[in-house]
């Protein structure tokens, strides 16, 4: 090739490429005539267009489908088993709903998504609407056990690989830019990822089911009854609040030691008046995590918001937890978000601790028998140890259930303890009780074989 011929190539190349751009861009635009392009972000917005994707089209099959497993309660078995869940996709997929196709795109850590559609058959805001109501309807009604179910909220100073706690796969949501921006959600009973489908099973066949007399196993003193019966009412009473211009709201904080039962009554609580329970880790949590987490508590209210163990994180107003990190999550913020200027209707606050003494009375703590701070903790209820023997003798008879009490009866003695040491005598006593019977019982087979 001759000199002036490889000089005319190159200039005809660098036209070409300098056309390019503007090339792509004009062929963008032609296609947005037909085609309409919108992008989804925030994790409550990415779950109900999710949610909608997953029930109301079909996946064409074309293209790479993700799964993911997890071990759940299945409520048809009675027993917990694997359960396969199909993840939105993280590379184009074609849905069709009719005759309408839409091709859907979802990040890796499912808390952004991407939608093309045709332009002439597709209304965006209709879509929107309609993937927000049906997320809505879904969590407030929720067939075969109610709405109770336990979900995690970790902050983005935990582990970033995502984590699992009693059977649901973990959500990072935000970016890694900055002071954390999400966080991890963890549920119990596959709701909490609207966005995944289950194979071969429907959503509300998933999770622990509601137990209406949940308190009945518990022995409560006068003081944790009027708890429960006040809850109840709070919890069928919401009109009553609101025409009275009070806030529907209720706030908590359980003492006591170790095994005194103080998970134990909130998981009682909210399975009798069919609440689902948001487990808020502010130890690992910054004031944007836990904003986010909050955010979640109120989309699906009437519910629970769990703070466990504040004193490990709060030493009175400093946080303990973080070390020498300075973006954990502030006392000042945790208390601007729980009782601030947004409407926090439908929450029932419960805040446990072991030392009470390192809870600061602007969160709520006991004076003269009344919290310090109504409308963050509106009642502080110690969580006593057991010693009343008629106590004892209620909790041996129903894990001793069809054992003569002769065998047991030596359990019933003045010893003060927690109920959790209690209860685990009683279990030694019944194994022990089994390992003699089945003993006894192949002495005498043996006997009848020789």
């Amino acid at each position: 090739m001759t000199l002036p011929g490889m000089i005319g190539g190159f200039a005809v190349f660098g036209v070409v490429a300098s056309l390019w751009g503007y090339i792509k861009s004009l062929f963008h635009k032609f296609y947005n005539l037909f085609v309409i392009e919108m992008e989804v972000q925030d994790k409550d917005l990415v779950q109900a267009v999710g949610f909608l994707v997953t029930t109301e089209f079909k996946n064409s099959g074309l293209g790479a489908r993700l799964f993911r497993g997890d071990v759940q309660y299945v409520r048809s078995k009675k027993l917990n088993s694997v359960v396969g869940y199909e993840c939105m996709p993280v590379t184009f997929t074609l849905y069709w709903r009719g005759k309408l196709p839409i091709l859907v795109w979802s990040s890796r850590w499912w808390d952004e998504m991407k939608i093309q559609a045709p332009r002439l058959f597709f209304n965006v805001d209709d879509f929107i609407v309609e993937a927000c109501n049906k997320l809505s309807v879904f969590r407030q009604n929720r067939e075969m056990g109610g709405r109770y179910e336990v979900s995690w909220h970790h902050g983005s100073l935990g582990d970033g690989d995502g984590i699992k706690v009693l059977g649901k796969m973990a959500q990072k949501g935000g970016d890694d830019k900055g002071d954390g921006g999400g966080g991890h959600d963890t549920t119990s009973g596959g709701k909490n990822r609207c966005d995944w489908r289950p194979v071969g099973y429907s959503r509300e066949d998933l999770g622990e089911p509601s137990d209406r007399q949940a308190s009945e196993a518990l022995v409560l003193n006068d003081e944790c009854q009027s708890a429960m019966d006040e809850a109840k009412k709070w919890r069928a009473r919401e009109s009553w609040f609101k025409a009275r211009g009070l806030p529907w709201r209720r706030g908590w904080l359980l003492h006591g030691k170790p095994g005194t039962g103080k998970t134990s009554l909130v998981r009682a609580m909210a399975q009798e008046l069919d609440l689902p329970v948001h487990c808020l880790d502010l130890a690992s949590m910054t004031n944007v995590d836990f904003a986010g987490a909050w955010g979640s508590v109120l989309s699906s209210v009437p519910a629970v918001a769990l703070i466990e163990d504040i004193d490990a994180v709060f030493d009175g107003r400093k946080n303990i937890s973080c070390g020498e990190m300075e973006h954990g999550i502030s006392f000042d913020f945790l208390l601007n978000v729980i009782d601030g200027i947004q409407n926090s209707d439908g929450v029932f606050l419960v805040v446990t601790t072991n030392h009470p003494e390192k809870v600061c009375e602007a969160l709520g703590v006991s004076t003269l028998g009344v919290s310090s701070r109504p409308g963050r903790v509106d009642r502080i209820i110690e969580m006593p140890l057991l010693e009343d023997i008629g106590d004892k003798e209620k909790i041996a008879r129903r894990l001793l259930k069809g054992i003569d009490i002769e065998h047991w009866h030596d359990l019933l003695d003045s010893r003060i303890e927690t109920g959790a040491q209690f209860q685990e005598r009683c279990v030694r006593r019944a194994v022990e009780l089994m390992t003699v019977q089945e003993e006894d019982l192949m002495d005498g087979e043996d006997q009848f074989i020789l």
